[in-house]
């Protein structure tokens, strides 16, 4: 026999010990492997039940992140001829805050009311308008920029008026637990909200951060992160550019030619924050308590007014209709909510021009077919806005829900939640809670 012939011999014989039951199958090994890398998205997620009790995911510290692909959304093409359902299906104003005291919702003497004239912009027919408007235009709104005293970074991200309203309803409820979603209550101000609802439409934003604490009970604070304190206290208001101050500045001078100086009891000649307490409900597990600065109040139309100071506007600018976003989504989180805009000369400070909006007349205004499409910041969709402001607290929650200790726990457990430039939201545990976090009984 040939060498080649005993060769042959030799693998039959080989191959007949072998069991091919027991071969891997490339095939199926590839879907093992291609299923382990497969997204879920959040809403299905299940856990084992050794790992549920009472409804409540605890301890999976394996779910860390929410990739951008499971954020479901309407086309940003797509302009609904009506402006988009609010943020919240069912939200309400509870009370109010300021100079260190909490009142009733009801009491609008306390915030800075229109004066006269100007309440009366709303109803006002476009000849009716410019003669009620007439008096202010032309109003410096970079004098008095060396009497402006602004908020501490600390003061405009406190939640002290949020916790006062708990422990105010603790005692006229005795026994009764305080809960807005049947799961979580978020407590937070509401620029945490915008924030993070804007990070989708600025393609410019490399990163945003919160910290999110589980003080227990489904409570879960927002608070700024201190990390990047060093950034805030360079920008805006705080600038030590004076261009940049003298835009900014011109807002607060806004507010105070067009509002009659209510002075709060107690309080000192200059005009007091206010704040409006407002419940909202994203479904029926998570709900939200917020702290909502207030610019006025028109006591002709009982409504909220937001007061804006803005350069002429053109909605050819990308960044204009980024702006009216902005404004359309903070009016959306405080109920009962118009927007009054005074459009500034950049140069010489000049007020030209008060213009009132409805929150629909606003949205049809940067939000209509006709408009250049800009896809790398979604078009500035309102509707896409609402599904992703959503989608960051339903997310924000499941993740602290998946890497809790307990949902009872007594002991705050913090948080830092990053969305990432490409729209992944990523939380990481914390074993300091941060020095800016108030701590508050649930």
């Amino acid at each position: 026999m040939s060498p080649e012939q005993d060769g042959v011999v030799k693998l039959a014989k080989d191959l007949e010990g072998i069991n091919l039951h027991n071969v891997p199958n490339p095939v199926k090994e590839r879907r093992k492997k291609s299923s382990k890398r497969k997204i879920i998205p959040t809403s299905s997620l299940i856990r084992p039940s050794s790992q549920q009790k009472n409804g409540y995911l605890e301890g999976s510290p394996e779910f860390t992140r929410v990739p951008y692909t499971s954020f479901l959304h309407t086309s940003i093409r797509s302009f609904p001829t009506k402006s988009p359902t609010d943020i919240f299906y069912e939200s309400k104003e509870v009370a109010l805050f300021t100079d260190n005291q909490l009142y009733v919702a009801a009491r609008k003497d306390v915030v800075p009311n229109l004066k006269k004239d100007i309440s009366h912009l709303y109803e006002s027919p476009l000849l009716e308008a410019r003669k009620l408007k007439a008096l202010y235009l032309g109003h410096d709104l970079f004098a008095n920029i060396d009497e402006l005293v602004p908020m501490t970074i600390a003061e405009l991200d406190t939640i002290a008026p949020c916790i006062s309203y708990i422990e105010d309803w603790r005692l006229n409820n005795p026994g009764k637990p305080f809960k807005i979603g049947k799961k979580f209550t978020v407590v937070t101000t509401r620029h945490h909200i915008v924030d993070l609802t804007m990070h989708l439409f600025d393609r410019r934003n490399k990163q945003k951060s919160l910290i999110a604490t589980y003080m227990g009970n489904g409570f879960i604070s927002l608070s700024r992160n201190p990390k990047y304190d060093h950034k805030m206290s360079k920008v805006g208001i705080y600038s030590s550019d004076p261009n940049i101050k003298k835009i900014c500045y011109s807002g607060f001078e806004l507010e105070n030619c067009l509002t009659e100086n209510t002075k709060n009891s107690g309080s000192s000649d200059s005009k007091c924050p206010v704040f409006s307490i407002v419940e909202g409900k994203l479904s029926e597990d998570i709900g939200l308590l917020m702290r909502c600065e207030m610019d006025a109040f028109n006591p002709v139309s009982k409504t909220n007014t937001e007061l804006k100071c803005f350069g002429p506007l053109s909605m050819q600018n990308s960044n204009h209709r980024k702006k009216l976003l902005k404004t359309w989504i903070q009016t959306g989180l405080l109920p009962n909510s118009d927007i009054m805009i005074g459009l500034r000369d950049s140069y010489s400070g000049q007020l030209l021009d008060i213009q009132w909006y409805s929150r629909d007349a606003l949205f049809r205004k940067f939000n209509h077919p006709g408009l250049p499409l800009n896809k790398k910041e979604m078009n500035y969709n309102a509707k896409v806005a609402v599904e992703w402001c959503n989608h960051c607290i339903k997310s924000t929650c499941d993740l602290v829900e998946a890497n809790i200790s307990h949902y009872n726990c007594n002991k705050p457990e913090p948080f830092e939640v990053n969305i990432d430039p490409n729209g992944t939201i990523i939380i990481t545990k914390l074993n300091i809670i941060p020095r800016n976090v108030e701590i508050f009984k649930t």
